[in-house]
């Protein structure tokens, strides 16, 4: 059994890539289902084509004399290569996208001594399974935020500028892909200036240029620096304290099933950049609770327990690094235990494929 973990641990990355692939391959996604992915590909249609004004006879939210879609521009931008070949490689962009998310959550689990096993637990996670088979936000938000934590803990270890440089672009690039990820940006700075002082003005300075063309563009799309698209659908600032009662207990059960109290244990993690992460947590928590956004889908099903985290996927990777932490730190998992759990994600991650991919042949 200990020569199946090491050489399971040893070609971690292989194993796991081999595994995603070839069922994702198999199951191909032939199209999307969705309005968000259709207004991303459109988007980046529109990007290709040289203008993101669209006509109003034929969709979106009206401006003024132009009519625009009311989701972020980020994803689109990520989606601009594969769609100079073929709208359909959108979906591989995606998968290639997690996988590199893969590769940096393997480099935070040996910069903070986790144990490389919880890289299977990271890789199969049913909702991440299943949001690498869209073209939804949530990977490429998943794969900036990571990239921006991974980016402080080389600064933090190494102490080189260029690190603090490219997290100023990352955490900048992140409103692009989603806006209400803008508090995490304010947390993050904030972060920087208790612990870094001085020093974080190079994280501010290196984001201003992508600010700035933020503002721009928000101007010319939306009319006014401050605004989304989310104005012209009335989704912005419609908070409701009914709502943020009924709606912040199912977003607390789903966040705590899939990995058994996932989000509570993660409050107990020695990690440094806990509170960071935590403060994060849960600024989303009443955001999402406040507004009920994604609440639609809490129908007493399975499947809430993947479309319900939908909007915290963003997250979910820095609460799992904090809770793989206690978990190695408090509890000796056997080896069997591992590889029965590794090996019954790979089974459901699998019938997740099976699953949508019939969803989509059936619509």
């Amino acid at each position: 059994m200990e020569k199946i973990i090491n050489i399971l641990t040893k070609y971690r990355l292989l194993v796991i890539f081999l595994v995603l692939l070839i069922p994702y391959l198999l199951f191909y996604p032939i199209k999307y289902a969705n309005v968000d992915e259709h207004d991303y590909i459109l988007n980046s249609r529109n990007i290709i084509e040289g203008s993101l004004h669209m006509d109003c006879n034929k969709e979106g939210y009206r401006v003024s004399d132009f009519c625009v879609s009311k989701y972020n521009i980020g994803t689109s931008i990520f989606l601009v290569p594969s769609m100079l070949i073929s709208e359909n490689l959108t979906f591989l962009t995606t998968f290639v996208i997690f996988f590199l998310s893969i590769v940096i959550f393997d480099k935070l689990l040996q910069i903070y001594g986790i144990n490389k096993i919880y890289l299977y637990y990271f890789s199969f996670f049913p909702a991440f399974i299943y949001f690498t088979r869209t073209v939804f936000s949530e990977p490429y938000s998943l794969f900036l935020l990571l990239l921006s934590v991974y980016l402080l803990a080389l600064y933090s270890k190494n102490n080189k500028n260029t690190y603090l440089v490219l997290l100023g672009i990352s955490l900048s690039a992140l409103a692009f892909v989603r806006y209400s990820l803008i508090p995490i940006d304010i947390v993050f700075v904030l972060y920087l200036l208790l612990r870094f002082k001085k020093k974080s003005l190079i994280t501010i300075a290196s984001a201003l240029p992508l600010v700035i063309a933020f503002l721009v563009f928000n101007n010319y799309m939306y009319g006014s620096p401050l605004r989304s698209g989310y104005y012209y659908s009335k989704e912005e600032f419609s908070f409701s304290l009914t709502t943020f009662l009924t709606v912040l207990p199912k977003y607390l059960v789903s966040l705590n099933v899939i990995y058994p109290f996932i989000l509570i244990g993660a409050f107990f993690s020695k990690i440094n950049i806990k509170k960071l992460i935590l403060t994060s947590t849960v600024l989303l928590l009443l955001y999402y609770s406040l507004t009920g956004l994604n609440a639609y889908v809490f129908e007493g099903r399975v499947l809430d327990l993947i479309l319900g985290v939908r909007f915290f996927v963003p997250i979910i990777p820095l609460i799992m690094l904090l809770y793989f932490e206690v978990i190695q730190r408090r509890f000796k998992i056997p080896d069997i235990l591992h590889l029965l759990s590794i090996s019954g994600l790979i089974l459901v991650s699998i019938a997740i494929h099976i699953v949508h991919n019939n969803f989509l042949l059936s619509i």
